[in-house]
């Protein structure tokens, strides 16, 4: 091999080594830049962490919030949860044991020879402790809550449950009161007056909505409107319409203020849909249209109502020439 080609062959090996130490360092370059230079990901989740919270926002929000704690902590001790009870007895005839004598039996059979079957059906609403005197506390709630209720049984959020008694009831109304006795203490609830209630008020419905795995509950909403009228029944109560969440169970219950004073008793929901759930179109009656029921209802047991006689007659000569007409 001439000293030409040995040159040649050591020129050609230092150049492989250059050139591959060239790249193994661009390389290496590379990935230190790639590794030290953020993501577009990780530059927008560094911008969103960077985001604070005004704390004069959240001062205002937080005194909010702890405005609906309160009215909460001094309300649920006064709401009860009323259990009901009836019972409806059905003749039906007695086949003495033989199925088809129902259809091929004598038709002449003596009615007096029927059996009687007794049904108890359980019912579940909500009430509003306001009045109480010698160890005895009444609570406010729906007439159609304890209608036709042989047993009724008052719950409180502390898991105590009462016997209760039925005080007096309003149809006209759907207004009620129970009584129930214990010496232990629970708070009266304050009453508003529901004649200041305006459209976009806060409301704070509390109740027993759809069970005792729901009791006890709070929602909260506005005063949708005032002065509502049509109410199931007849009912001659013009009412408050809110949005606060109100489902059954949740009858009886009171609708609050912000101050947390009742300025209504929950009473009936408008629903289109099947079993009547809640769609934000809830109702409930003025406080002061119970006001008087209250008194009434303690003192005698029932409500007394203003009538105006209307006598119809026809006009005799006298009666016509007197008026000219």
């Amino acid at each position: 091999m001439t000293i030409f080609n040995k040159l040649s062959s050591k020129n050609l090996l230092v150049f492989n080594l250059v050139l591959i130490g060239a790249i193994f360092g661009f390389s290496l370059a590379f990935l230190s830049f790639s590794c030290s230079t953020p993501s577009a990901v990780t530059r927008a989740r560094a911008q969103e962490n960077q985001v604070v919270i005004p704390e004069s926002s959240l001062a205002v929000a937080e005194d909010l919030q702890n405005v609906f704690r309160a009215v909460s902590d001094k309300l649920l001790p006064s709401v009860v949860e009323l259990k009901t009870v009836s019972v409806r007895r059905e003749r039906f005839p007695n086949f003495n044991g033989i199925p088809w004598e129902f259809f091929f039996g004598p038709r002449d059979r003596n009615p007096g020879s029927d059996r009687e079957r007794e049904y108890r059906s359980q019912g579940l609403g909500s009430g509003i402790i306001v009045r109480h005197k010698d160890g005895v506390y009444y609570a406010l709630t729906n007439n159609h809550v304890v209608d036709g209720a042989t047993e009724i049984t008052v719950a409180m959020k502390d898991g105590s449950e009462y016997p209760a008694e039925l005080v007096g009831k309003d149809e006209r109304k759907d207004l009620a009161m129970v009584s129930f006795k214990t010496n232990d203490f629970y708070p009266l609830a304050a009453l508003g007056d529901s004649d200041k209630v305006g459209v976009g008020d806060w409301a704070i419905a509390i109740g027993n909505p759809l069970g005792e795995q729901f009791s006890f509950s709070v929602t909260m909403g506005i005063v949708s409107a005032v002065g509502r009228t049509g109410g199931p029944g007849g009912n001659i109560n013009d009412f408050i319409q809110t949005d606060a969440p109100i489902n059954q169970g949740n009858s009886g219950g009171p609708l609050v203020n912000i101050r947390g004073e009742v300025v209504g008793i929950n009473t009936w929901i408008a629903s289109n849909t099947t079993g009547g759930g809640n769609v934000g179109l809830g109702f409930a009656i003025p406080i002061n249209n119970a006001k008087r029921s209250i008194d009434e209802f303690i003192t005698t047991g029932s409500i007394s109502y203003g009538w105006l006689g209307v006598l119809l007659m026809e006009p005799g000569r006298e009666t016509i020439a007197g008026l000219k007409l």
